[in-house]
């Protein structure tokens, strides 16, 4: 459980520094993403994952950034919190998505 706070503490920091710094984003996904190992089992695990999704969508990785998010969701369940500002979230990738169709 510390090592997830420290872990979890350095990724805050590096995020606050990241702003177009892929490395240090990609330094902050890797400190929350060994916190979220770290506090398997506690009930509150889930709230890494919005840091993870966050760091995602600094590096520009949509798909990764609504995986992260969707399963804060599920992993919080009903009552997990923030669960207005992450939905809003979610709708705000989705609605920048598109698709292509290819036909030869």
């Amino acid at each position: 459980m510390i090592e997830a706070r420290v872990r979890h503490a350095a990724a805050v920091a590096l995020m606050a520094q990241a702003s177009t710094n892929a490395t240090l984003y990609n330094a902050a996904l890797a400190e929350f993403e060994r916190a979220y190992q770290l506090l398997e089992g506690n009930p509150r695990r889930y709230l890494e994952l919005k840091n993870i999704g966050d760091c995602h969508l600094g590096l520009g990785q949509t798909d990764a950034a609504l995986d992260a998010y969707r399963r804060y969701l599920r992993e919080g369940g009903a009552s997990a919190e923030n669960r207005e500002d992450i939905e809003q979230r979610i709708r705000q990738i989705e609605d920048t998505l598109g698709s292509v169709e290819v036909l030869t």
